[in-house]
C-alpha cells in the first residue's frame, strides 16, 4: 500500500472512530464580557448516575442538567441573547413572567414551562440550538425567521425554573444533547475536549472550576431585588459592608474577608465550607461608628483550597 493511501486510511478510521463531523460552530450567545459582566455558571452534566459532573470533572453542574448556563449579576441589567449560529426559527414563547425559584410551591407553578420564555434554532443536519429563561416580553424574532449568527433573539431574564438571571443553552443533535465544551452526546469528563465553540468564543471560555463574580461596597447585604452598588461610600452611609460573591466553591474551601478602616483593628469574617456550594456570598464591615473616619479603606478577600490560594482579589476607597 503506498503512503498516501495508507495516510487516507487513517483519516478515514479516524472519522470513524471519533464520530460525526462537528459540522456546527459556535459563537458566543450573549453580548457581554465573559469574566467582566457574565459569567458560565454551570456546564452540563456528564456523570450517567445520580450525582453531577461537569466536562473538566469539576462540581459546576446539577444532576441532568443538559446544558451552559451564562448568568449575569442582576436582572435589572439588559443583555442581549445572540444566535450562537446561523439558522431558522424553529419554535419560541415569550409571555412567563421573571421571577426567581426559590420553593417547591414555586417550581410547581412553573411546570411544563421550565424552559420560560425561549427560542428554538434549527441549523440544518439535525443540528438546532435552545435558549431558555429569556426575559418576558424581549423574544424579538418569529417562526420561520432565517437568522445570522449574533442576530439578537431576546434579552437574558429569569423566567421559567430559574434561580438566578442566565440563559441556558441547549445543544442538540438528532434530539441528542451534545455538550458544546465535549461535542460528544455520550461522553463522560475524562474525554477528549472536542469543542464546538468558534476559536474566538473558545478563547473567552477557559474553564473556570471557580469564580469570584464580584468584590462590593455596600451599606446592606445584598437582597434578590437589589443590584450591587456601583459608587463610592459617603459620611452619610450608614453601615459600610464589603461583600464578596463567589460561584461553584468546594467542600472545605477557606474564605476570608477582610475589611480595615483607618486607625481601626481590622475587621475579619472567614468561614470554612461544609458543602459545595453554587454560589457563596460573605460580608464583613461594621455600623457607622458615629462618623466614619476619614482616610482610605480597603477589603481583601481570599479563598484557599487545600492550604492554597486560588482567588484573590482586594479593593479601595476614601472617605474625606
Amino acid at each position: 500500500m503506498c503512503l498516501r493511501m495508507m495516510n487516507t486510511v487513517l483519516i478515514l478510521l479516524f472519522l470513524i472512530i471519533s464520530g460525526p463531523a462537528l459540522a456546527i460552530e459556535l459563537s458566543l450567545p450573549v453580548d457581554c464580557e465573559i469574566g467582566k459582566t457574565c459569567w458560565v455558571q454551570q456546564y452540563a452534566d456528564h456523570d450517567s448516575g445520580p450525582g453531577a459532573t461537569d466536562h473538566s470533572c469539576g462540581i459546576a453542574s446539577y444532576d441532568g442538567h443538559d446544558g451552559t448556563d451564562f448568568r449575569i449579576l442582576h436582572i435589572g441589567v439588559k443583555v442581549a441573547v445572540l444566535a450562537a449560529a446561523p439558522g431558522t426559527v424553529k419554535a419560541l414563547r415569550d409571555g412567563v413572567d421573571d421571577r426567581m425559584v426559590k420553593t417547591a410551591e414555586d417550581e410547581a407553578s412553573v411546570k411544563n414551562v421550565e424552559c420560560g420564555n425561549g427560542v428554538v434554532l434549527y441549523h440544518g443536519d439535525g443540528w438546532e440550538t435552545q435558549y431558555c429563561h429569556l426575559r418576558k416580553g424581549s423574544v424579538s424574532v418569529r417562526k420561520g425567521d432565517v437568522l445570522k449568527v449574533g442576530d439578537a433573539l431576546g434579552e437574558v431574564g429569569m423566567s421559567g425554573l430559574a434561580a438566578f438571571p442566565h440563559v441556558h443553552l441547549t445543544v442538540r443533535r438528532n434530539a441528542l444533547t451534545v455538550d458544546p465544551f465535549s461535542a460528544d452526546p455520550k461522553s463522560d469528563c475524562r474525554a477528549a475536549d472536542r469543542r464546538l465553540w468558534s476559536s474566538s468564543a473558545s478563547a473567552q471560555l477557559p474553564y473556570q472550576p471557580s469564580t469570584l463574580l464580584g468584590l462590593f461596597w455596600g451599606d446592606a447585604p445584598l437582597t434578590d431585588d437589589a443590584a450591587p452598588v456601583e459608587t463610592d461610600p459617603t459620611r452619610d452611609w450608614p453601615a459600610l459592608l464589603a461583600t464578596g460573591w463567589a460561584i461553584n466553591l468546594y467542600k472545605g474551601d477557606e474564605i476570608t474577608l477582610t475589611m480595615t478602616m483607618p486607625g481601626k483593628t481590622p475587621i475579619v469574617n472567614s468561614v470554612v465550607l461544609d458543602r459545595n456550594k453554587a454560589q457563596y456570598t460573605i460580608y464583613s464591615g461594621s455600623r457607622r461608628p458615629g462618623s466614619w473616619p476619614t482616610g482610605r479603606y480597603e477589603a481583601s478577600y481570599e479563598i484557599k483550597r487545600n492550604g492554597e490560594a486560588v482567588i484573590q482579589r482586594s479593593i479601595s476607597t476614601e472617605i474625606k
